[in-house]
């Protein structure tokens, strides 16, 4: 008996002096190696087994602490850090990647794990052939640490660790990652080709990486550029629209591109910015459908939204897409451009403040300042962006009949003849004048040229808002002109029709020096 209790003494202190560091290294006791607390409990019920001399002689340390030492529940050791293995695959060339860190072995996060990271893996195992790329814990989660997350390889290191990786993680063992080795070639690098659409045109884009078909993720990101480009690359003519959210149904395999950003003048997706995060699921598998004959040709117009084909919101074509005109500086001068353009004789009429209803989508043309002359809208001088939103859309009314002669003028919305809003006749049509720098000398210009005086109080706003065009702004007489269209003013404006400018010509409060008037009496 005392030669059996000497045994289980030596053999206590082996294990004792093979266990890994001390239990304060561990955070875990104070003296000793790997003992629990209260010392009495010696079985291995949940983080750490008991090791001590009074454990073993007892029997009751932990489960194969021969091999293992003392180490966290469900932690293996390892021997050398950066060493790899593939866990849990139904052969030796697939698995959940472990990593060796600081002695133990530990899972990798999925965050940002692509066909590089795989690449450089199998690579490491020396196992040649394809490399797969899987993410959401495809071969089960593992257990113990997460020792490395955000893994980016450009795909030509040698071992993992030697990749940028974070050795922080917020990360569940759900997101561990693997790989699938030595597969056979499927495919050229950088190939793609459309699945499971109705015909040779359309379907979900699966892309070449790593010599095997994978997915693009959509990711919110996939756009008319990034379409363009799968259709081009493919040698497909025609208008491209994308398809997102499994529009063709979701793809097999790995996800080889997890995002996309293309300007639209690449000849191949891979030459766009590309990112491989595959933690993208196959319910964002991205589609395109090609060859589309286009909806319009670039620099035609339209008429959208009137009571006839003469009239209606402007639409133009750019890119093969109709979009709207913005209508700040819109006057009658653009609008006689687009009823040229459209083949429209007679009076052409501008529209603003959406006269014809909202529309949709771009808008392609702001501040468009035609001199009248031009046979092509998008000829005219135009910015192509804007500060605008629909309920700005300009329009025309073509082929209208002659509504008066040019320079003419009126009143309109008076209590009498001798005032009210001043109209003015610009391309046989009437419009209102914006009452900005509206002041007494214009009004003694609009009543001279009507016979109703030289005298006259400047209104604005005063007799109700106008329609349609706004033909004259900033009008600066002198007050010594004979028309008003003679006075310094511009065609172009940022006003609205509640600046509307007025006159009250001959009113009671004008007078020349030294008149009299009697006032208040019975006759």
């Amino acid at each position: 008996m005392e030669e059996l209790l000497f045994l289980k003494a030596l053999l206590s202190l082996y294990f004792i002096a093979s266990c890994n560091g001390s239990c304060s290294d561990l955070n875990f006791g104070k003296d000793g190696c790997c003992i629990r607390s209260p010392a009495t409990n010696c079985y291995n019920n949940e983080d750490y087994c008991s090791c001590d001399q009074e454990c073993y002689a007892q029997g009751n340390c932990c489960h194969d602490i021969a091999t293992t030492g003392c180490y966290p529940e469900g932690v293996t050791k390892c021997n050398y850090d950066s060493d790899i293995r593939l866990v849990g695959g139904s052969n030796d060339n697939e698995g959940r990647v472990e990593v060796c860190s600081n002695g133990f072995w530990g899972t990798v996060c999925d965050d940002l794990w692509g066909p590089p990271d795989a690449a450089v893996v199998c690579r490491q195992l020396e196992i040649d052939g394809i490399s797969i790329a899987r993410t959401r814990a495809y071969f089960g989660a593992g257990t113990g640490p997460i020792n490395m997350d955000n893994v980016r390889c450009t795909g030509n290191e040698d071992t993992l660790v030697n990749c940028t990786y974070s050795s922080t993680h917020d990360c569940g063992h759900s997101e561990d990652a693997g790989v699938t080795c030595g597969v056979t070639p499927q495919c050229n690098n950088s190939d793609i080709r459309l699945v499971d659409g109705s015909n040779d045109n359309e379907g979900r884009v699966e892309v070449c990486f790593n010599e095997y078909w994978g997915t693009v993720c959509d990711d919110y990101f996939w756009t008319t550029y990034d379409a363009a480009v799968v259709c081009k690359q493919l040698g497909i003519n025609g208008v491209s629209v994308p398809r997102s959210t499994t529009y063709f149904g979701p793809g097999t395999g790995p996800v080889n591109i997890g995002y996309v950003s293309c300007t639209g003048n690449e000849n191949s997706l891979f030459q766009c910015d590309v990112i491989y995060d595959l933690t993208c699921k196959h319910s964002y598998d991205v589609g395109v459908t090609c060859g589309l004959p286009p909806i319009c040709n670039n620099t035609d117009i339209r008429l959208v939204g009137g009571s006839n084909d003469n009239e209606g919101r402007v639409e133009v074509c750019f890119n093969e897409k109709w979009s709207t005109v913005c209508d700040d500086d819109w006057d009658s001068d653009d609008a006689a451009v687009v009823c040229r353009q459209l083949g429209i004789d007679g009076v052409a009429i501008a529209r603003t403040d959406a006269y014809f209803g909202a529309g949709r989508g771009p808008i392609n043309m702001d501040n468009v300042q035609c001199t009248g002359n031009e046979g092509l809208l998008v000829n005219c001088t135009y910015r192509p962006n804007h500060n605008c939103f629909h309920f700005e859309d300009a329009g025309v009314t073509c082929g209208a009949t002659s509504q008066c002669n040019n320079s003419d003028i009126c009143l309109v919305g008076g209590s009498n003849d001798n005032e009210g809003r001043v109209e003015v006749c610009s391309n046989g049509t009437w419009g209102t004048i914006c009452g900005n720098s509206w002041d007494s000398d214009d009004a003694i210009v609009v009543c001279r040229q009507l016979g109703l005086g030289s005298t006259g109080i400047h209104r604005i706003g005063y007799f109700g808002p106008g329609s349609g065009s706004i033909v004259m702004a900033n009008v600066q007489c002198n007050g010594t002109e004979d028309l008003l269209f003679n006075c310094l003013h511009y065609t172009t404006h940022q006003c609205s029709h509640s600046q509307d400018a007025g006159v009250s010509c001959s009113a009671t409060s004008g007078c020349t020096s030294g008149s009299i008037r009697l006032v208040g009496g019975s006759n």
